[in-house]
């Protein structure tokens, strides 16, 4: 129930912030707030791609079982999707930020029957959007690298204490059956002289 309401939050909000920036932001607006916006995403990407090769590391043994492996494996994967789309919506929004610096008076053209259209609120819409996506997910980073951490830790005290009681599950032995004759049967025989 809680996570339900918390996607529908992290949805509303940049829906929201379109809509507002629909009717209240000119495009122009964004040529501000660029300079300050590339440098937080620059910054943001640059941790991503600094967290998300470190956490591979969360997969070492430590004497864990299988199925704690798997519950490892499974966090993990989970938590490096988030990070993964994260670092794409980031990467779109600093485009986003780009494009409009340059678009502002392009996108305006007149329609038959209508009159003059602009393209440009709809243009505010989609970036204050993005940027309020990558604002509301920056939020799941850090709680994201703590709770990969808690499990890492919790699953290597539970290997340290099997340990300490001598109950490590260990893996099956494979082992290949050995040959019969390991050498050639004529292997050692005298050779008569020619």
């Amino acid at each position: 129930m809680i996570k339900r309401s918390a996607v529908a939050l992290n949805a509303a909000i940049p829906i929201a912030a379109g809509v507002v920036a629909y009717r209240w932001m000119p495009l122009e607006s964004w040529g501000k707030l660029d300079q300050g916006l590339l440098v937080f995403l620059g910054l943001l990407v640059a941790a991503l791609v600094q967290v998300i090769p470190v956490t591979a590391n969360f997969l070492q043994s430590d004497q864990i079982t299988t199925d704690e492996a798997k519950r490892l494996t499974a966090a993990l994967e989970e938590q490096q999707k988030y990070w993964l789309g994260l670092l794409g919506v980031s990467v779109i929004t600093a485009m986003l930020l780009i494009v409009d610096n340059f678009a502002k008076g392009l996108l305006e053209f007149n329609l038959p029957g209508y009159g003059p259209v602009s393209l440009d609120p709809l243009l505010s819409s989609i970036t204050a959007a993005f940027v309020a996506l990558v604002a509301v997910k920056t939020f799941g980073f850090f709680p994201g690298v703590q709770s990969l951490q808690r499990l890492r830790s919790e699953l290597v005290i539970e290997a340290a204490i099997r340990r300490e009681r001598g109950t490590i599950e260990k893996p099956p032995a494979v082992s290949k059956p050995l040959p019969a004759s390991v050498v050639p049967d004529d292997y050692g025989r005298i050779a008569a002289p020619d």
